[in-house]
Parts: structure tokens; sequence; C-alpha cells
């Protein structure tokens, strides 16, 4: 079993707002005036921003051919040409297991093209020490 895992580095400003959200002017740029600013994308810190990211996350596993697992919403699974490979997500991390290596690699190219990632060797993930000798 091959392993990887993945950090996305700004997840939560990826994807479009779905409703209008305006903000004040922020404190080092403001023109004295009350104008507010419209947001055209996320922002972190805004109420909206984790729901826009799962949806945006969601959406290109879906399209990539996985899965949820019935077990846990966390997890995706996908079979292609009798290839396995599994995801577990939390919030903008993520861990990669699969049997075979050119499925897994091709995934990070995909994964790669859609978000800006950050890609390793998998050694922890959440408060969990993966030690590949084992696996």
């Amino acid at each position: 079993m091959y392993l990887k895992q993945f950090d996305v580095s700004t997840a939560f400003i990826h994807d479009e707002l779905n409703e209008t959200v305006y903000m004040q002017q922020p404190e080092r740029y403001s023109d004295e005036s009350s104008k507010v600013c419209e947001l055209l994308r996320n922002l972190y810190g805004l109420k909206q921003a984790p729901q826009c990211w799962n949806r945006k996350i969601e959406t290109f596993l879906t399209q990539q051919g996985f899965k949820v697992s019935s077990a846990d919403p966390c997890v995706y699974i996908r079979i292609k040409d009798d290839k396995k490979l599994l995801l577990a997500v939390y919030v903008d991390d993520g861990l990669l297991a699969a049997a075979d290596t050119k499925d897994l690699e091709c995934f990070i190219n995909q994964l790669e093209a859609e978000v800006e990632v950050t890609v390793k060797e998998a050694s922890y993930f959440l408060v969990i020490e993966i030690d590949s000798m084992k696996v």
C-alpha cells in the first residue's frame, strides 16, 4: 500500500460565494468614507468559507469518480480498472492510499491542476503518526 498526504494551501479562498457578502473597509485601507466592500470570493474567517470549500472538493472528487464511503462522509473511494484509491479528507488535509503508484500519482497530478497543494510522504495525519515501514 502506498501512502501520500497533502495539504491544500489556500482551501478557503478557492471558491466563489453563492451569496452576496459585504464587509467594512480594512482599517489600513480605509478612505475615511462609510463605503463597504462586496466580496467576490471566499475569505478566511467567513462563516461560508468551510461550506464553499467542502462543496468545491466534493464536486472535484465526484468528477474524478470518487464515491463517499457509507462508513464516514470524510472518506472517499474510487475503483477504476480494478484499482482502488482511498482518500480521507479533514478540512484541507488529505491522506491518500493506493496499491498502484501510477494511479496515486495520476490523481495527485489532477489534484494539483485543480488546487494548490503540498504533497509529501505520509508521516502524520491529524494526530496519527504513520510508520511507512509497517504499512
